[in-house]
């Protein structure tokens, strides 16, 4: 066989895991390979094998070329070492009489082409290995890749989704908007995020919810999709179920506790003693209460599936405020509170919903009371935000103060840690939510010697 020329000079290039497998050689590699010139024993020997950082280690080594001993310069140098990874080495011989730029230059490009085709093989692994359904497509959505956990989602082979467009998962139960709208967002260059409903191979249906996000090449021109799905489909029934059984609860527990509220103010209208009329002022207040709650785990769940008609009306804050207030007296007096509102003047109307805003105002009332000292005050204010068109009510109590580590948990629904969270779990989740629904929000402010509740709401259009 005739001794091949590479490039400019005569040059090894070899790269070599730790199990002295071969996973590249040049064309003069082989030739001394296949001519028994070099052998991997006689590479082993090498001290300069056993590099263990990324600096080169070197070495002379002796060949016989066409009966002429030459002289190589050995180079190692360490490609990889990561944990759980072999080792994986670069061996370059030059010959000593031409150690050309060129040279050094093949070796460094060879280097940097290897490093970015392992680079490449590990995240194609890590993708691979995801839970998730991960799909690659061209700019045209053309399947060019997916990994097995999407095959087992969809039921069809990785074969038979490469080259098909993605439509094949395509169910027909999602208005064509949808697709319009994702289409035209990915193609800008954004993310995009949601939930769709696409269908199996086997024609059963199931929910996705995915991100689709480009790929931009340097020049900011999209090239590729790539897609992260995952089957939300049980997690979606289990809600169903859940929310199902939360109705069917709440329902049973509001008809008795409505004709308990009935009784109690049926029984107002005869004439009792002091000590009785008291007892059932406190009576009516605490079926009130719980109906209260009742209808709130109602109406969370109308609010989470968007079944909550929200209807927005023009209206004085502080006619809702002054009902609120005469409405949780009763609750008041027995701690010997004082409950004082403290207006704003020429406080435009609000644009809101004014049976929510009653509830909102009652929820938080009720805890600034359960809450407080006996025989302190709690202070409802309203102010007008001009700059953010939106007028704010506060209620204030001077009781124990919320430390700062539950304060981030308030509004979660069914938190409860003793007294700190001051509700059932339930009120301050309501009130949250039906805050946004109306477009405002909801704040906390708190002391260790007093606590006090905001929200906005919008102001009417003049």
């Amino acid at each position: 066989m005739m001794m091949p020329q590479t490039q400019t000079t005569q040059e090894v290039i070899l790269i070599i895991d730790e199990d002295y497998e071969i996973i590249y050689k040049n064309d003069f590699a082989s030739w001394l390979l296949d001519e028994n010139i070099l052998t991997i024993t006689t590479l082993k020997d090498q001290t300069c094998f056993q590099v263990s950082s990324d600096q080169p280690a070197k070495a002379n080594l002796p060949l016989l070329l066409n009966g002429v001993n030459q002289l190589f310069e050995l180079n190692c140098i360490l490609l990889s070492s990561s944990s759980g990874l072999k080792k994986v080495i670069l061996i370059q011989l030059r010959p000593m009489q031409a150690l050309e730029k060129s040279s050094s230059e093949t070796l460094s490009s060879i280097e940097n082409r290897f490093n970015f085709e392992h680079q490449i093989k590990l995240q194609s692994i890590a993708l691979e290995a995801a839970a998730n359904g991960v799909m690659i497509t061209d700019r045209h959505g053309q399947i060019l890749w997916v990994n097995s956990a999407l095959a087992a989602m969809t039921g069809y082979t990785k074969e038979e989704l490469i080259g098909k467009n993605p439509n094949i998962l395509k169910s027909n139960l999602q208005d064509s908007s949808i697709y319009e709208g994702l289409w035209s967002k990915i193609i800008a260059g954004e993310i995009w995020q949601g939930e769709i409903t696409n269908r199996r191979k086997d024609g059963t249906y199931y929910i996705e919810e995915q991100t689709i996000a480009p790929v931009l090449d340097p020049s900011g021109v999209t090239t590729n999709f790539i897609a992260i799905k995952s089957d939300i489909s049980k997690r979606r029934e289990l809600e169903l179920i859940q929310n199902d059984m939360r109705e069917t609860l709440v329902h049973d527990l509001r008809n008795p506790l409505n004709t308990i509220l009935v009784s109690l103010e049926l029984a107002e209208a005869y004439q009792l003693d002091n000590e009785l009329a008291e007892i059932l002022k406190i009576s009516l207040v605490g079926a009130r209460r719980m109906l209260g709650m009742v209808n709130s785990l109602l109406d969370i769940s109308k609010i989470e599936s968007g079944a909550m008609p929200v209807n927005p009306e023009a209206f004085a804050i502080e006619d809702e405020v002054y009902r609120t207030i005469q409405f949780q007296t009763p609750l008041a007096i027995p701690k010997k509170l004082i409950l004082k509102f403290a207006a704003s003047p020429n406080l435009p109307l609000v644009l809101a919903d004014k049976e929510l805003v009653q509830r909102i105002m009652q929820n938080l009332l009720d805890n600034a009371i359960k809450f407080s000292l006996h025989g302190g005050d709690i202070t409802i204010t309203t102010d007008y935000l001009e700059n953010q068109k939106a007028v704010v009510v506060g209620i204030q109590d001077h009781g124990i103060g919320i430390p700062p580590e539950i304060q981030p948990r308030l509004f979660q629904k069914f938190a409860s840690s003793s007294q700190t969270l001051r509700s059932s779990g339930l009120g301050l989740a309501f009130c949250k939510m039906a805050v946004e629904a109306m477009t405002g929000r909801i704040w906390v402010e708190s002391s260790s010697a007093s606590t006090r509740f905001l929200f906005s709401l919008p102001s009417a259009p003049e």
